[in-house]
């Protein structure tokens, strides 16, 4: 295995650890999630100032807010990273308002979305990116009105940062998504890697090849790569300069040395979770540094989607087994 690779695997063990002490009582995916997020920057978690971005977040934002449910671990986590909390959420907190203009209720989505808007650097207006996710958002329900919701704005705001019309983003991952649902079953999941897809380089020929040869080389492996909410992440390996085995492999090898951490064994997951955690940090450790930096956020953003869909799906599970009883 790639010894820059190993060393993730190692410090998202640690990261793991420490929020699994920081956040007791949170879903077990909550703790890799946010490891994940402090991994992404090469960073040991800091408990001191996870502790005060809790306090900060508790003082600001109700106990109904977005940012305290299911994301509460992340949002603390983004904001600990931050030069200043405070400010961090405050932007999250307006971003998240703009997106939710003309609305009753706010969504998770939402507030991964003020996440990634929240990251933003100085000088360049938010405003004018929510206006044009809602645009996209409107054209995508246009063509696909059952697909389209708001775990789709998610990935529609990073394609919004890109300088790209709005109509040609629409027909870029309109046009994966049409090859790539011959492929998987799941569309809604083929639409979210569409726009994953989209943000990367090249045609959509080649962009769908390589997603169906970096698919094909997992499956060789015997190790078949998740097609529900996870395949998203499949698209954040696009940009990487490596024959699909060769990267299949590295992954594959990264997920089974990743599993003989606390936490990440089979009591904790399951052999496709280990595998889409060793992929997102695949995608960060392998990238290349000439990337637009809406991709620093990428993977992060990718990852709390998933969490956030997997707990969300888990909850509606549980409340309809006890419904029933």
């Amino acid at each position: 295995m790639n010894e820059a690779l190993k060393a993730r695997v190692e410090l998202l063990a640690k990261n793991r650890e420490v929020f699994s002490k920081s956040f007791k009582w949170s879903h077990a995916l909550v703790y890799p999630v946010a490891g994940l997020i402090y991994t992404g920057e090469d960073k040991l978690a800091d408990k001191v100032k996870l502790s005060e971005s809790k306090k900060i977040l508790t003082k600001n934002a109700g106990c109904f807010s977005s940012f305290r449910n299911n994301l509460y671990a992340a949002v603390v986590s983004k904001m600990s990273l931050s030069e200043n909390p405070t400010e961090y959420l405050e932007r999250a907190k307006k971003a998240y308002d703009e997106l939710k203009r003309g609305r009753v209720f706010g969504t998770d989505y939402i507030a991964l979305t003020a996440l990634g808007l929240a990251d933003l650097k100085e000088g360049i207006r938010v405003e004018e990116i929510v206006d044009k996710t809602k645009k996209i958002m409107h054209d995508m329900n246009k063509i696909h009105p059952i697909l389209t919701d708001d775990d789709d704005m998610v990935l529609v705001s990073l394609l919004a940062m890109t300088t790209d019309p709005v109509e040609k983003i629409v027909e870029d991952t309109e046009s994966c998504y049409l090859i790539m649902k011959n492929k998987f079953h799941d569309l809604n999941a083929v639409q979210s890697l569409s726009h994953v897809m989209a943000l990367q380089e090249g045609t959509s020929i080649e962009k769908c090849e390589k997603v169906e040869a970096l698919f094909d080389a997992f499956k060789a492996l015997k190790r078949r790569f998740p097609t529900d909410m996870s395949l998203p992440a499949l698209g954040a390996l696009l940009d990487i300069d490596m024959e699909p085995e060769a990267l299949a492999k590295e992954i594959v090898e990264a997920a089974d040395y990743l599993k003989t951490f606390k936490g990440f064994g089979s009591f904790s997951m399951g052999n496709r979770t280990r595998l889409v955690l060793a992929s997102l940090l695949a995608s960060e450790c392998f990238a290349t540094d000439k990337r637009p930096a809406r991709y620093v956020t990428l993977t992060n953003i990718l990852t709390m989607l998933i969490v956030a869909e997997i707990v969300i799906l888990t909850t509606i599970a549980t409340t309809a087994a006890s419904s029933s009883n």
